[in-house]
């Protein structure tokens, strides 16, 4: 199975115009509050103003916490799935040598190691059973043909049990979660939200992405 890509980067552009609009909104307020702040010497003026400002900054909190701008506007990364083992004698091998060069993408979390146990998606789907376990954060090594390794964090337990050794993986543009382009799936994590979707689903159960059938053009697939 696999993703519709022009709906993806529908997605993704209408997540990054959101954005880039609130924000725009957000920080034209709090200059017009400072200037009110600095030049309309009046006390219940100053008073509104301060308390307008105070919210302002509450609401870019959310903001930033809401659309993750680092995954909103990060790159695409493809490449092969490797052994940590792996990655690590690189490391300490032939790595500067190589040229490979070590970029961290994605949240600081702690890796799902061996003994932790995996655990569903916060979606809908999932959420009483995500309740009810503690959330680890799983974290794979990906191996771009260029020799860079990049270790993408915070992914799913029910993603790790899809992904196999060598299997080349994609993170689209804009987006968190990593897909199988190497193989056929009966499932797929979807790489905006992270709901493991099945072949018989027409759409993400999470955020409605579009999963396109066998028979829909190649131009539309990742």
């Amino acid at each position: 199975m696999t993703y519709d890509l022009n709906h993806l980067r529908l997605i993704v552009q209408k997540k990054r115009n959101s954005f880039l609009t609130s924000l725009f909104i957000l920080i034209f307020l709090a200059i017009l509050c400072v200037l009110l702040i600095t030049f309309v010497n009046v006390g219940e003026v100053i008073i509104l103003s301060g308390a307008a400002l105070f919210v302002i900054f509450l609401l870019l909190f959310k903001l930033f916490d809401s659309y993750n701008p680092k995954i909103l506007f990060s790159k695409e990364i493809r490449g092969e799935n490797i052994k940590e083992s792996e990655y690590e004698i690189m490391k300490r091998g032939s790595a500067s040598a190589q040229g490979i060069r070590y970029r961290q993408v994605g949240s600081t979390s702690v890796g799902t190691r061996s003994g932790a146990a995996p655990i569903a998606p916060n979606t809908r789907a999932n959420r009483k059973a995500f309740h009810k376990n503690m959330h680890f954060n799983g974290e794979v090594y990906i191996k771009s043909e260029n020799g860079d390794i990049n270790l993408l964090t915070g992914l799913y337990g029910s993603h790790l049990e899809i992904y196999e050794e060598g299997d080349i993986l994609l993170k689209p543009e804009g987006c968190k979660f990593l897909i199988i382009t190497s193989r056929d799936t009966d499932r797929q994590p979807c790489p905006v939200c992270g709901e493991v979707n099945g072949e018989e689903s027409e759409r993400c159960f999470g955020c409605g992405l579009k999963i396109l059938g066998k028979g829909d053009p190649d131009e539309h697939k990742i």
